[in-house]
């Protein structure tokens, strides 16, 4: 499953419709700090929560009227009315979606596409804040044929079918008694902590195929970093008397606990633990480059590419970043801040440096400065034609000269030929 495209109006910044169109399975959004990425994915997870709850009713899904949400239902999705709506002027909320569905999902659920044809559908909700509570209506629920069911007269069977597609979009069927979202948001606060090692243990334990594919797709994820760490492989161990769970990296001689290793090693495993420890199919994440230098970005890049697709990986993925190192497909999308409230364009993949402010030859928009990164470790990246400046375009060794109060950059040739004593100059007295 897969949104198509999204589009939302009047939550929280989003004063003019916001829009995602052309949405494939790798979906990066570039902007900058505070103009509204994390509430677009904000305003997906509330689309995908409303179609989660339970109503009651037949249809669980409000075609007919309005439907009062207390604030204590909101609360089940960790929301708050304050937290939705524009507090400025608090006008509907409108959130649509396209979504695409495999006819073998349908079929898991008692949905026969070629009765009904739910692979292809257009869902518009609307949410009115009405001061002591907030409406939640069905504004259209459109089908692959035109039918749509706000405006039609549905038949008992239709209405029993509607309500099981709707269950399918807000959440994952499993054989256990509660399904997992359908879409997990990850945001930029992520640790590792012992409720994700006992969350992998219990993935790794589980009689479910699906959930215990996750923690080998973990495994398999973290060895794309096994040249940082040394040979060897991620285990999870369990201590009975203190019920807690603990990562650990083994290797021949010994087992290492997650917490003493590299800083960068603990993001990358509470990020690719995070994203597969639950049942979601569809994950947003905020900023996945944090703490991580560019090639590691890189690297992630592609990790997170090989978790899309294939027994028990994603359907769809959606990072907000900063970086140019997260580009997939032929696009991103941009937002920008206007007078009225953000707007988002798409752009083709080889604009995101001059989107983020980095052109193509590597320079920021001063052209007196240079784009370089400086890891907490030590490693350093520069830009191609600053490498072709000092004779490396395909990188290698430098050397850091501190030179009339600021520091130098130069190959180890260069050094050599400047500093080093040639062979035969060393009883020169003048040398």
């Amino acid at each position: 499953m897969q949104l198509r495209s999204f589009k939302a109006q009047g939550f929280k910044n989003f004063r003019q419709p916001v829009v995602l169109e052309n949405l494939g399975p790798i979906n990066v959004i570039h902007g900058p700090n505070n103009v509204g990425k994390s509430n677009l994915l904000q305003a997906i997870e509330l689309f995908f929560f409303l179609m989660r709850l339970d109503l009651g009713v037949i249809s669980t899904l409000p075609m007919q009227g309005l439907l009062p949400l207390t604030d204590e239902t909101l609360a089940q999705g960790g929301l708050r009315r304050t937290d939705i709506f524009n507090l400025v002027a608090p006008v509907p909320i409108q959130l649509e979606a396209v979504i695409v569905t495999e006819p073998a999902q349908l079929r898991g659920v008692g949905i026969d596409p070629d009765v009904l044809p739910l692979e292809l559908v257009r869902l518009v909700v609307e949410l009115r804040w009405m001061g002591d509570h907030v409406t939640y209506t069905v504004l259209r629920f459109e089908i692959r044929d035109g039918k749509d069911y706000v405006k039609a007269t549905m038949t008992p069977a239709e209405a029993i079918h509607l309500a099981a597609f709707a269950k399918l979009v807000g959440s994952t069927p499993r054989s256990s008694i509660a399904a997992d979202l359908r879409l997990a948001r990850i945001p930029v606060d992520r640790l590792a902590s012992p409720e994700l090692a006992l969350a992998l243990y219990d993935a790794r334990e589980s009689t479910e195929l699906d959930r215990s594919r996750r923690w080998g797709r973990f495994v398999k994820a973290m060895a794309a970093f096994e040249d940082i760490l040394g040979a060897g492989t991620f285990v999870v161990a369990y201590d009975r008397k203190s019920n807690l769970a603990q990562l650990l990296y083994e290797t021949a001689g010994a087992r290492t606990p997650l917490r003493l290793l590299g800083s960068g090693v603990q993001q990358l495993a509470a990020l690719l633990g995070t994203v597969l420890v639950g049942g979601a199919t569809i994950v947003g994440i905020e900023e996945p480059e944090l703490n991580l230098r560019y090639t590691l970005q890189l690297r992630l890049r592609e990790v997170l590419s090989g978790l899309v697709g294939g027994p028990g990986g994603l359907d769809q993925l959606f990072l907000t970043s900063h970086s140019d190192a997260f580009e997939a497909g032929t696009h991103f999308y941009f937002m920008e801040p206007r007078p009225d409230g953000p707007r988002v364009e798409k752009r083709g993949v080889e604009g995101a440096r001059t989107a983020l402010g980095i052109t193509t030859q590597g320079a920021l928009p001063d052209p007196n400065a240079v784009l370089c990164y400086l890891s907490t470790d030590g490693v350093v990246r520069v830009p191609a034609r600053i490498r072709d400046a000092i004779g490396l375009p395909r990188g290698g060794g430098v050397v850091f000269v501190g030179r009339d109060g600021g520091v130098e950059m130069m190959s180890d040739d260069t050094f050599a030929d400047r500093f080093e004593p040639r062979s035969g100059d060393e009883g020169n007295d003048d040398a």
